[in-house]
Protein backbone atom coordinates (compact mmCIF):
# COMPACT_ATOMS: atom_id res chain seq x y z
CA UNK A 1 0.00 0.00 0.00
CA UNK A 2 0.97 3.74 -0.85
CA UNK A 3 0.66 6.41 1.25
CA UNK A 4 0.52 9.46 -0.84
CA UNK A 5 1.87 12.54 1.68
CA UNK A 6 1.98 16.28 0.52
CA UNK A 7 4.77 18.63 1.57
CA UNK A 8 3.53 21.88 3.41
CA UNK A 9 6.72 23.34 3.97
CA UNK A 10 10.51 23.09 4.33
CA UNK A 11 12.60 23.99 6.65
CA UNK A 12 14.56 27.37 5.45
CA UNK A 13 17.96 27.23 4.54
CA UNK A 14 20.69 30.18 4.74
CA UNK A 15 22.96 30.21 1.96
CA UNK A 16 25.38 32.97 2.81
CA UNK A 17 27.82 34.60 0.15
CA UNK A 18 30.92 36.10 2.17
CA UNK A 19 34.45 37.54 1.76
CA UNK A 20 37.21 35.96 4.52
CA UNK A 21 40.46 37.48 5.32
CA UNK A 22 43.59 35.38 6.30
CA UNK A 23 44.10 35.98 9.81
CA UNK A 24 47.42 34.53 10.45
CA UNK A 25 48.21 36.31 6.53
CA UNK A 26 50.69 39.59 7.08
CA UNK A 27 48.63 41.33 4.82
CA UNK A 28 45.76 40.88 7.34
CA UNK A 29 46.88 41.13 10.90
CA UNK A 30 45.76 44.54 11.48
CA UNK A 31 42.02 44.55 12.74
CA UNK A 32 42.38 48.06 10.58
CA UNK A 33 43.06 46.70 7.70
CA UNK A 34 40.02 43.99 7.36
CA UNK A 35 38.27 47.01 8.29
CA UNK A 36 39.47 49.04 5.38
CA UNK A 37 38.28 46.09 2.90
CA UNK A 38 35.03 45.74 3.99
CA UNK A 39 34.24 49.38 4.03
CA UNK A 40 35.37 49.34 0.03
CA UNK A 41 33.32 46.40 -0.65
CA UNK A 42 30.77 47.52 -3.53
CA UNK A 43 28.18 45.39 -1.64
CA UNK A 44 25.18 47.08 -3.54
CA UNK A 45 26.70 46.45 -7.24
CA UNK A 46 27.36 43.00 -6.39
CA UNK A 47 23.57 42.53 -5.31
CA UNK A 48 22.39 44.44 -8.11
CA UNK A 49 25.23 42.85 -10.95
CA UNK A 50 26.92 39.59 -9.91
CA UNK A 51 23.72 38.51 -8.36
CA UNK A 52 20.99 39.80 -10.52
CA UNK A 53 19.41 41.19 -7.56
CA UNK A 54 18.14 37.66 -5.93
CA UNK A 55 20.37 37.94 -2.46
CA UNK A 56 19.49 39.56 0.39
CA UNK A 57 21.28 42.75 1.67
CA UNK A 58 23.61 42.02 4.96
CA UNK A 59 25.02 45.45 5.09
CA UNK A 60 23.75 49.12 6.12
CA UNK A 61 21.27 48.46 8.63
CA UNK A 62 20.70 51.43 11.04
CA UNK A 63 23.69 52.49 12.90
CA UNK A 64 21.62 54.29 15.30
CA UNK A 65 19.73 51.15 16.72
CA UNK A 66 20.62 48.21 19.05
CA UNK A 67 21.03 44.87 17.20
CA UNK A 68 17.85 42.73 17.31
CA UNK A 69 17.97 39.75 19.66
CA UNK A 70 15.89 37.08 17.85
CA UNK A 71 16.78 37.78 14.22
CA UNK A 72 19.36 36.22 12.57
CA UNK A 73 21.17 36.43 10.26
CA UNK A 74 21.63 40.42 11.48
CA UNK A 75 23.12 42.96 8.47
CA UNK A 76 26.44 44.76 9.65
CA UNK A 77 25.98 48.80 10.38
CA UNK A 78 27.49 49.86 7.02
CA UNK A 79 27.94 49.78 3.65
CA UNK A 80 30.87 50.92 0.85
CA UNK A 81 32.96 53.90 1.95
CA UNK A 82 35.71 54.23 0.26
CA UNK A 83 36.98 57.33 2.17
CA UNK A 84 36.85 55.52 5.70
CA UNK A 85 38.38 53.11 4.13
CA UNK A 86 41.21 55.28 2.83
CA UNK A 87 41.26 56.51 6.04
CA UNK A 88 41.49 53.18 8.18
CA UNK A 89 44.56 51.59 5.37
CA UNK A 90 46.77 54.72 6.47
CA UNK A 91 45.59 54.12 10.13
CA UNK A 92 47.02 50.84 10.03
CA UNK A 93 50.21 52.27 8.53
CA UNK A 94 49.19 50.89 4.59
CA UNK A 95 48.72 54.47 3.40
CA UNK A 96 49.49 53.62 -0.11
CA UNK A 97 47.60 50.48 0.32
CA UNK A 98 49.19 46.67 -0.30
CA UNK A 99 49.12 43.74 -2.92
CA UNK A 100 46.89 40.60 -2.13
CA UNK A 101 45.25 37.73 -3.64
CA UNK A 102 41.52 37.08 -4.29
CA UNK A 103 40.55 33.32 -4.34
CA UNK A 104 37.34 32.08 -6.00
CA UNK A 105 35.96 28.56 -6.85
CA UNK A 106 36.20 27.95 -10.35
CA UNK A 107 32.64 26.12 -10.49
CA UNK A 108 30.88 28.95 -9.24
CA UNK A 109 32.10 31.75 -11.56
CA UNK A 110 29.02 32.48 -12.93
CA UNK A 111 28.45 34.60 -10.01
CA UNK A 112 31.72 34.73 -8.41
CA UNK A 113 33.98 36.49 -11.34
CA UNK A 114 31.83 39.60 -12.00
CA UNK A 115 31.30 39.63 -8.01
CA UNK A 116 35.40 39.21 -7.98
CA UNK A 117 35.56 41.78 -10.28
CA UNK A 118 33.54 44.44 -8.65
CA UNK A 119 36.07 44.00 -5.48
CA UNK A 120 39.08 43.86 -7.22
CA UNK A 121 38.04 47.68 -9.38
CA UNK A 122 36.61 48.79 -6.05
CA UNK A 123 39.82 47.96 -3.81
CA UNK A 124 42.07 49.45 -6.67
CA UNK A 125 40.78 52.65 -5.57
CA UNK A 126 41.99 52.80 -2.24
CA UNK A 127 45.27 50.94 -3.11
CA UNK A 128 44.68 47.54 -2.55
CA UNK A 129 46.11 45.79 -5.64
CA UNK A 130 43.79 42.05 -5.89
CA UNK A 131 44.89 39.43 -8.29
CA UNK A 132 42.41 36.77 -8.62
CA UNK A 133 43.03 33.30 -8.26
CA UNK A 134 40.34 31.08 -10.14
CA UNK A 135 40.51 27.59 -8.04
CA UNK A 136 39.04 24.68 -10.36
CA UNK A 137 36.13 23.29 -8.36
CA UNK A 138 37.70 19.88 -8.29
CA UNK A 139 40.64 21.28 -5.79
CA UNK A 140 38.14 23.82 -4.18
CA UNK A 141 37.99 22.60 -0.57
CA UNK A 142 41.51 21.18 -0.37
CA UNK A 143 42.02 24.76 -1.13
CA UNK A 144 40.06 25.88 2.14
CA UNK A 145 41.05 23.22 4.25
CA UNK A 146 44.97 24.77 3.74
CA UNK A 147 43.46 27.75 4.90
CA UNK A 148 46.40 29.60 3.22
CA UNK A 149 44.67 31.77 0.75
CA UNK A 150 44.82 35.55 1.76
CA UNK A 151 41.50 36.19 0.70
CA UNK A 152 38.43 33.79 -0.16
CA UNK A 153 35.19 34.58 -1.68
CA UNK A 154 33.20 31.57 -0.83
CA UNK A 155 29.64 30.81 0.61
CA UNK A 156 27.93 28.61 3.06
CA UNK A 157 24.77 26.42 3.13
CA UNK A 158 23.25 26.44 6.83
CA UNK A 159 21.62 22.94 7.00
CA UNK A 160 20.63 24.48 10.55
CA UNK A 161 19.36 28.26 10.46
CA UNK A 162 20.63 28.98 14.10
CA UNK A 163 23.40 31.65 14.73
CA UNK A 164 25.63 29.32 16.99
CA UNK A 165 25.66 26.70 14.22
CA UNK A 166 26.68 29.60 11.69
CA UNK A 167 29.86 30.64 14.17
CA UNK A 168 30.59 26.87 15.33
CA UNK A 169 31.59 25.87 11.20
CA UNK A 170 32.84 28.78 10.31
CA UNK A 171 34.66 31.11 13.67
CA UNK A 172 35.26 28.22 15.99
CA UNK A 173 38.80 27.40 16.53
CA UNK A 174 38.80 24.80 18.23
CA UNK A 175 36.27 23.18 15.89
CA UNK A 176 38.72 24.28 12.54
CA UNK A 177 36.37 23.09 10.13
CA UNK A 178 37.32 23.50 6.45
CA UNK A 179 35.03 26.38 6.23
CA UNK A 180 37.04 28.24 8.80
CA UNK A 181 39.32 29.33 5.87
CA UNK A 182 40.06 32.67 7.22
CA UNK A 183 41.78 30.59 10.29
CA UNK A 184 40.18 32.37 12.89
CA UNK A 185 40.83 31.45 16.56
CA UNK A 186 39.27 33.27 19.64
CA UNK A 187 39.25 31.58 22.58
CA UNK A 188 36.96 33.99 24.33
CA UNK A 189 34.33 33.07 21.26
CA UNK A 190 34.97 29.78 21.04
CA UNK A 191 33.70 30.08 25.02
CA UNK A 192 30.38 31.39 23.74
CA UNK A 193 29.85 29.53 20.97
CA UNK A 194 29.59 26.42 23.13
CA UNK A 195 27.12 27.71 25.67
CA UNK A 196 25.02 28.89 22.36
CA UNK A 197 24.93 25.13 21.31
CA UNK A 198 23.89 23.38 24.22
CA UNK A 199 21.62 26.17 25.56
CA UNK A 200 17.51 25.57 25.23
CA UNK A 201 15.34 26.97 22.78
CA UNK A 202 12.58 28.90 24.68
CA UNK A 203 9.49 27.63 23.29
CA UNK A 204 8.16 30.90 22.24
CA UNK A 205 11.07 31.10 19.44
CA UNK A 206 11.08 27.64 18.22
CA UNK A 207 10.37 27.23 14.62
CA UNK A 208 7.05 25.57 13.77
Amino acid sequence: MFVWKRLLGTVPSLLGVIILTLFISHAFDNPKEREAVSYAIPYQEIISSALYSRAKPMFGSDPSQPYPAATWPVPIKHGQDLDKAKKLLAEASFPNGFKTTLSIDLSEATVREPSAILIQEALKTIGVEISIEKVPGSNWFAQMASKTMPMVSAEFYSWLDYHDYFFFRTYDGANNSVFDTANYVNPELDKVIDVARFARIPKSTRPT
